[in-house]
């Protein structure tokens, strides 16, 4: 419901200009002495260091808003200027200082250079500003940066401290009643169909698990006694010391991962558990799989890094968009989902994360621009429509696997040779063929 609001919000949005007969808003350049305020009042605000973390991703947000005012207000002076030089060009050069020329082109002459004067002057302001936001950035990086350090290096009390064990002591016992508590709660809100799915796969679902750590654990134990660390050599060479490592990650890493990615994978395909978090990843996974395969498809117009990158991050916000409870489940929208949502969390984390790391602007708002624009179109939620080729197959991407998993859950519900009822999401009833 929520998201049909926003979609219906948006609608509305991007219709008023129709329905009030509004005509587009003239162009307002930048005023760079107001601008020059705000950028003074941030870095003030943030060289005292009261600066809490929500100031300070509101000075960013609100830097962010100023940075792209400045793009446009450049743009457009620059094509002003560029004007303006077609009409000085068109007059021809300048007279020598022993000529002279009609008093009509001399005065256009002059007002024309005046006027592109003006706009080199406003452009050179322009790109000031630039250099000024990049000097709030950068002070907002440090100051992140700096704190992360801290709290890095600060000493904690010590858990044997009474007031911070019975603390720690409470909080395990409420993550223990979550955790045994938490399959009751999740059988408990299955719908139906879902609910006699576990009904009649729940012993194949203990049989399969319970053989699948058996066969880990035999594995593993096999392995550890071929290739793992023998108690009998004293001076192992550097060889058995690498062999015995790359043993030891695959017994505590790869075996387990393995279990429990197939037993998930399998659950899923018999239809038990396809919501939640998982529900995200599998999302996730499959549209990496269809997006390396069309990367390869047009290598001579699609960046297949740019587009597998956005791909993985494109939903990575949702773990700040909803509330979760200590065990991980999604409770209700958080306030920031609300206010932000996961599109443009997302393009933040992003831009912050590739600044930290040095990646260079242009890759980093091209990786912004695909997540911010792969819902599609603004009435769909997106952020701006997608722009480059990387964004428009990314966005067709999550269309085409949002509306797959539509298919199969209705499929899930429906019998043979039958119709739906009118599906929402796909604006039409579907047909399940045998």
């Amino acid at each position: 419901m929520k998201k049909l609001t926003l979609s219906l919000t948006a609608l509305l949005l991007a219709l008023w200009p129709a329905f009030a007969g509004a005509e587009t808003p003239a162009f307002v350049p930048l005023n760079p002495a107001a601008v020059n305020k705000k950028l003074d009042a941030a870095a003030t605000k943030l060289n005292s260091g009261k600066a809490g973390k929500e100031e300070i991703a509101a000075i960013l947000q609100e830097v962010a808003g100023i940075e792209d005012d400045r793009q446009q207000t450049r743009q457009q002076y620059a094509e002003e200027l560029a004007s303006v030089q077609k009409k000085l060009n068109a007059l021809g050069p300048a007279p020598e200082k022993d000529e002279s020329e009609p008093a009509a082109i001399a005065k256009q002459r002059k007002e024309f250079a005046g006027k592109a004067d003006g706009y080199k002057a406003q452009i050179a302001q322009m790109d000031l500003l630039a250099a000024r936001i990049d000097e709030i950035n950068g002070l907002i990086l440090k100051i992140r940066n700096r704190r992360l350090l801290d709290n890095i290096l600060v000493k904690q009390s010590s858990i044997f401290h009474p007031e911070e064990f019975w603390q720690s002591l409470t909080t395990f016992a409420g993550f223990v009643f979550e955790l045994v508590k938490s399959p009751f709660s999740w059988y408990r809100g299955l719908p139906p169909e879902k609910e006699a799915a576990v009904n009649n796969n729940i012993l194949t679902v203990i049989g399969v698990m319970a053989g699948a750590l058996v066969a880990a654990f035999f594995l593993s134990r096999y392995i550890r006694s071929r290739l793992g660390y023998r108690a009998a050599v004293e001076h192992p060479d550097y060889s058995q010391k690498v062999r015995a490592g790359i043993a030891m990650f695959i017994v505590r890493g790869v075996i387990p991962a393995a279990v429990i990615g197939a037993f998930l994978f399998w659950l899923k395909g018999n239809g038990v558990v396809n919501t939640g978090s998982f529900g995200l990843l599998l999302h996730t996974a499959n549209m990496v799989k269809i997006a390396d395969f069309l990367a390869g498809m047009y290598p001579e117009t699609i960046d297949r890094s740019l587009l597998l990158t956005g791909t993985l991050l494109h939903d990575m916000a949702k773990a700040q968009e909803f509330v979760f409870s200590q065990l991980g489940l999604a409770t209700d929208y958080s306030i920031k989902g609300q206010l932000l949502g996961h599109l443009v969390m997302g393009a933040q984390d992003a831009a912050e994360t590739a600044a930290r790391l040095g990646v260079p602007e242009e890759k980093s708002v091209l990786l912004q621009h695909l997540i911010l624009s792969h819902h599609g179109e603004p009435e769909f939620g997106a952020a701006v429509r997608p722009l480059c080729a990387e964004a428009e197959l990314l966005s067709l991407i999550d269309a085409v696997d949002s509306r797959m998993e539509i298919y199969r859950e209705t499929y899930d519900t429906m019998e043979p040779d039958t119709f739906s009822p009118r599906i929402f999401a796909l604006e039409k009833k579907v047909f399940r063929h045998a």
